[in-house]
């Protein structure tokens, strides 16, 4: 699967997949390696704006891993 593939929504990072499948990207400072990383997950919910959810939930724990 290809990064452009997927549909743009309305929350920058989400993009639907179709079937109620999102594709995040999030990107974290990783201060073992100073720069930013990006990190692509797909999930499963029922709206964009639970997929959205979903990614900021998972930013914060990202964050809190790396700190």
């Amino acid at each position: 699967m290809k990064k452009t593939d997927g549909r743009k929504t309305q929350f920058r990072g989400v993009k639907a997949l179709g079937d109620g499948r999102y594709r995040l990207r999030i990107f974290v400072n990783d201060p073992k390696q100073g720069r930013e990383i990006e990190i692509v997950r797909t999930v499963t919910a029922e709206s964009v704006q639970q997929a959205y959810q979903a990614k900021q939930a998972l930013l914060l724990e990202l964050r809190q891993k790396v700190e």
